[in-house]
């Protein structure tokens, strides 16, 4: 279709539920070393693994970004939306995150998008 003056599309690609001391039943299973007490951050143990599993979290020193982190990013051209990413790996998407992922067929980087369901999301494996 034709671009929308102003719009700017966004994919969501994870949610994460994050309590930083006022969860609901008074506990915070957050580590605490990330609350902004001691200048530790909020790192992501294995990226490929769940986002809102508060097991999948660390408090540690601040680093630039991780070294096993894919990043894909999201680009308009015209009527046309990209996906790139500059890492080897597989493309996959599914139409929920709590669906099984499946190989999207002969996808490289830049990767044009076609929409064909009311959501996707994308990650590379």
């Amino acid at each position: 279709g034709a671009p929308e003056p102003g719009f700017v599309p966004y994919i969501r690609t994870e949610k994460v539920n994050f309590s930083d001391g006022s969860h609901p039943v008074a506990t915070d299973p957050w580590p605490l070393g990330a609350d902004g007490s001691i200048g530790y951050s909020l790192q992501r143990k294995v990226a490929d693994d769940y986002g809102n599993d508060v097991d999948n979290w660390e408090a540690a020193a601040p680093t630039p970004i991780s070294p096993d982190l894919k990043l894909i990013e999201l680009e308009q051209i015209g009527g046309s939306t990209y996906l790139s990413w500059a890492v080897t790996g597989v493309l996959q998407s599914a139409t929920q995150l709590t669906n099984s992922w499946t190989n999207v067929p002969g996808a490289t980087s830049p990767y044009e998008m076609v929409p064909n369901q009311p959501q996707q999301f994308f990650r590379l494996q």
